[in-house]
C-alpha cells in the first residue's frame, strides 16, 4: 500500500502501538497527525527519525 503523502491521524500516539504506527508511517513519508492525552516527545522523535532516514 502506498501511503506516501497521505495524511493519517493516529490516536494514542505516545505509547505502544500508536507510537510505533506513527514511526512506521513517518518512515513511509506520510503526513502524521499524532494525538495523545499525555504529553510525550513522540512528535520530536518522529521528526528526528524522518530527518535521519531522508539523508
Amino acid at each position: 500500500m502506498n501511503l506516501k503523502n497521505s495524511t493519517i491521524i493516529v490516536t494514542g500516539a505516545s505509547r505502544r502501538i500508536g507510537r510505533e504506527i506513527c514511526l512506521l508511517l513517518s518512515k513511509e513519508k506520510s503526513n502524521v497527525v499524532a494525538v495523545s492525552r499525555s504529553k510525550a516527545d513522540v512528535v520530536n522523535e518522529i521528526k528526528n527519525r524522518a530527518e535521519t532516514q531522508s539523508t
